[in-house]
């Protein structure tokens, strides 16, 4: 379990190797409802992203030019760039302020300028989905 503050429960989710964690309500269905919300919409952005990068391959698939190659390279990064941010913004509204860069922890040591991919945030919440749904059954 975790700690009690004004008599609510709490369970404590390690992040990371460093002690970096995340208290999560464990009485509080409003909490629940969020983070099923934002998985949902994450899981939907991850799922427009793949769509929209597919587009990008077939649109250059045939053509291999150094400037094809770049602009190629310049429209995957800007959607990738595009749904960590909107991604990372989701997670760390629900667990709190830097969470993915927490979980990410020895990524950004070993590159500061570290983005999340569309695969990254999928192994997050495939991580913490099955520890969410075991809090929501058993908290009372």
């Amino acid at each position: 379990m975790g700690k009690t503050q004004g008599g609510e429960r709490f369970f404590k989710i390690e992040l990371n190797n460093q002690g970096d964690y995340v208290m999560v309500p464990i009485g509080n269905s409003d909490f629940y409802d969020h983070f099923a919300k934002g998985c949902k919409q994450i899981w939907g952005m991850a799922g427009g992203a793949c769509s929209k990068l597919k587009k990008i391959e077939r649109k250059y698939k045939s053509s291999r030019s150094l400037e094809s190659d770049l602009k190629r390279i310049e429209e995957t990064a800007k959607i990738n760039v595009q749904f960590s941010k909107n991604a990372a913004g989701i997670i760390d509204n629900i667990f709190g302020e830097d969470t993915v860069r927490k979980y990410f922890y020895k990524s950004y040591e070993e590159n500061p300028g570290f983005i999340p991919g569309v695969e990254c945030f999928t192994d997050f919440l495939d991580q913490i989905t099955p520890i969410m749904q075991n809090l929501l059954e058993n908290r009372f």
